[in-house]
Protein backbone atom coordinates (compact mmCIF):
# COMPACT_ATOMS: atom_id res chain seq x y z
CA UNK A 1 0.00 0.00 0.00
CA UNK A 2 3.00 1.91 1.05
CA UNK A 3 4.46 1.73 -2.24
CA UNK A 4 1.81 2.81 -4.27
CA UNK A 5 0.54 6.04 -2.02
CA UNK A 6 4.94 6.84 -3.28
CA UNK A 7 3.75 5.91 -6.87
CA UNK A 8 0.77 8.23 -6.86
CA UNK A 9 2.50 10.93 -5.20
CA UNK A 10 5.46 10.71 -7.19
CA UNK A 11 3.00 10.76 -10.73
CA UNK A 12 1.74 14.54 -9.79
CA UNK A 13 5.30 15.60 -9.30
CA UNK A 14 5.95 18.96 -11.97
CA UNK A 15 8.14 18.63 -14.21
CA UNK A 16 11.20 21.14 -13.76
CA UNK A 17 11.80 23.56 -16.06
CA UNK A 18 14.82 24.85 -14.82
CA UNK A 19 18.60 23.15 -14.27
CA UNK A 20 20.51 22.57 -10.79
CA UNK A 21 19.50 20.44 -8.06
CA UNK A 22 15.63 20.32 -7.06
CA UNK A 23 14.45 23.52 -5.17
CA UNK A 24 11.98 22.86 -2.02
CA UNK A 25 8.29 23.61 -3.13
CA UNK A 26 8.32 27.20 -1.43
CA UNK A 27 11.44 28.37 -3.51
CA UNK A 28 9.97 27.72 -6.84
CA UNK A 29 6.31 28.50 -8.79
CA UNK A 30 4.28 26.16 -10.16
CA UNK A 31 2.31 26.68 -13.83
CA UNK A 32 -0.70 24.40 -14.29
CA UNK A 33 -2.62 23.99 -16.99
CA UNK A 34 -6.10 22.21 -17.63
CA UNK A 35 -7.05 21.65 -13.77
CA UNK A 36 -10.03 19.38 -13.43
CA UNK A 37 -11.70 21.28 -10.89
CA UNK A 38 -11.84 24.51 -12.94
CA UNK A 39 -12.72 22.81 -16.31
CA UNK A 40 -15.77 21.06 -14.09
CA UNK A 41 -17.04 24.42 -12.47
CA UNK A 42 -16.67 26.18 -16.14
CA UNK A 43 -18.34 23.46 -18.49
CA UNK A 44 -15.58 24.22 -20.32
CA UNK A 45 -14.32 21.70 -23.26
CA UNK A 46 -11.41 24.11 -24.16
CA UNK A 47 -8.09 22.84 -23.54
CA UNK A 48 -4.59 24.30 -23.36
CA UNK A 49 -1.62 22.84 -23.34
CA UNK A 50 1.92 23.61 -22.68
CA UNK A 51 4.39 23.48 -24.90
CA UNK A 52 7.38 25.06 -23.81
CA UNK A 53 8.24 26.91 -20.59
CA UNK A 54 11.59 29.00 -20.57
CA UNK A 55 13.15 26.93 -23.62
CA UNK A 56 12.25 23.73 -21.94
CA UNK A 57 9.97 21.67 -24.42
CA UNK A 58 7.20 19.69 -22.40
CA UNK A 59 3.28 18.31 -22.57
CA UNK A 60 3.09 18.14 -19.06
CA UNK A 61 0.23 19.96 -17.24
CA UNK A 62 2.41 20.71 -14.50
CA UNK A 63 5.27 22.60 -14.41
CA UNK A 64 7.78 23.75 -11.93
CA UNK A 65 10.03 27.33 -12.64
CA UNK A 66 12.74 28.84 -10.79
CA UNK A 67 11.35 32.66 -9.68
CA UNK A 68 12.25 35.80 -12.50
CA UNK A 69 11.24 36.37 -16.15
CA UNK A 70 9.21 33.14 -17.18
CA UNK A 71 8.05 32.49 -20.98
CA UNK A 72 5.42 29.82 -21.71
CA UNK A 73 4.48 28.60 -25.51
CA UNK A 74 0.80 27.12 -25.58
CA UNK A 75 -1.30 25.79 -28.20
CA UNK A 76 -5.56 25.00 -27.62
CA UNK A 77 -7.89 22.75 -28.63
CA UNK A 78 -11.60 23.00 -27.98
CA UNK A 79 -14.30 20.01 -28.26
CA UNK A 80 -13.44 15.75 -28.45
CA UNK A 81 -11.90 13.73 -31.02
CA UNK A 82 -14.94 12.12 -31.96
CA UNK A 83 -16.58 15.34 -33.17
CA UNK A 84 -15.92 19.04 -35.49
CA UNK A 85 -13.07 20.62 -32.86
CA UNK A 86 -10.84 23.93 -33.05
CA UNK A 87 -7.09 23.81 -32.68
CA UNK A 88 -4.63 26.48 -33.03
CA UNK A 89 -2.94 27.00 -36.20
CA UNK A 90 0.62 27.64 -33.85
CA UNK A 91 1.33 28.17 -30.55
CA UNK A 92 1.08 31.65 -28.43
CA UNK A 93 3.87 32.63 -26.10
CA UNK A 94 3.17 34.56 -22.74
CA UNK A 95 5.96 36.17 -20.36
CA UNK A 96 5.58 37.28 -16.89
CA UNK A 97 7.52 37.68 -13.96
CA UNK A 98 6.94 34.01 -11.78
CA UNK A 99 7.42 34.41 -7.88
CA UNK A 100 8.64 31.90 -5.41
CA UNK A 101 5.70 29.94 -3.63
CA UNK A 102 2.57 31.20 -6.55
CA UNK A 103 0.45 28.63 -8.02
CA UNK A 104 -0.05 30.23 -11.56
CA UNK A 105 -2.78 28.70 -13.88
CA UNK A 106 -3.33 29.48 -17.62
CA UNK A 107 -6.71 29.19 -19.59
CA UNK A 108 -7.85 29.46 -22.94
CA UNK A 109 -10.53 32.07 -23.96
CA UNK A 110 -12.15 31.84 -27.77
CA UNK A 111 -13.38 34.62 -29.44
CA UNK A 112 -16.29 33.17 -31.27
CA UNK A 113 -17.29 35.49 -33.54
CA UNK A 114 -13.54 35.96 -34.91
CA UNK A 115 -12.28 32.76 -35.41
CA UNK A 116 -9.15 33.74 -32.29
CA UNK A 117 -8.23 32.42 -29.14
CA UNK A 118 -5.94 33.73 -26.63
CA UNK A 119 -4.26 32.35 -23.24
CA UNK A 120 -4.44 34.22 -20.06
CA UNK A 121 -2.64 33.48 -16.78
CA UNK A 122 -3.49 33.86 -13.27
CA UNK A 123 -1.90 34.05 -9.99
CA UNK A 124 -2.86 35.21 -6.83
CA UNK A 125 -6.23 35.87 -7.50
CA UNK A 126 -5.77 38.30 -10.31
CA UNK A 127 -4.78 37.77 -13.80
CA UNK A 128 -0.91 38.52 -14.73
CA UNK A 129 -0.39 38.13 -18.56
CA UNK A 130 -2.39 37.63 -21.73
CA UNK A 131 -1.10 36.26 -24.74
CA UNK A 132 -2.15 37.71 -28.38
CA UNK A 133 -4.47 36.43 -30.05
CA UNK A 134 -4.28 32.93 -32.04
CA UNK A 135 -5.84 31.98 -34.98
CA UNK A 136 -8.01 28.79 -35.02
CA UNK A 137 -8.63 26.04 -37.44
CA UNK A 138 -11.80 24.17 -37.82
CA UNK A 139 -11.08 20.09 -37.94
CA UNK A 140 -12.99 17.43 -38.36
CA UNK A 141 -16.06 16.52 -40.83
CA UNK A 142 -17.88 19.22 -42.34
CA UNK A 143 -21.08 20.51 -40.72
CA UNK A 144 -23.96 19.38 -42.86
CA UNK A 145 -26.28 22.44 -44.73
CA UNK A 146 -29.72 22.21 -43.34
CA UNK A 147 -32.54 20.63 -45.35
CA UNK A 148 -35.27 22.75 -46.39
CA UNK A 149 -38.40 21.24 -47.18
Amino acid sequence: MLALCSFLLAGCAPFRAYTGPKAPRSDVAIIEVNHPVDQVMSGSEETVYLRKVNGFITAKDRVAVLPGPCEIEVGYRSGDDDERRAISQRNVRIEFKAEAGVAYAVYARRLWSKGHWYAVVWGSGREIARSENGVIVIKGPPQKAPSHP
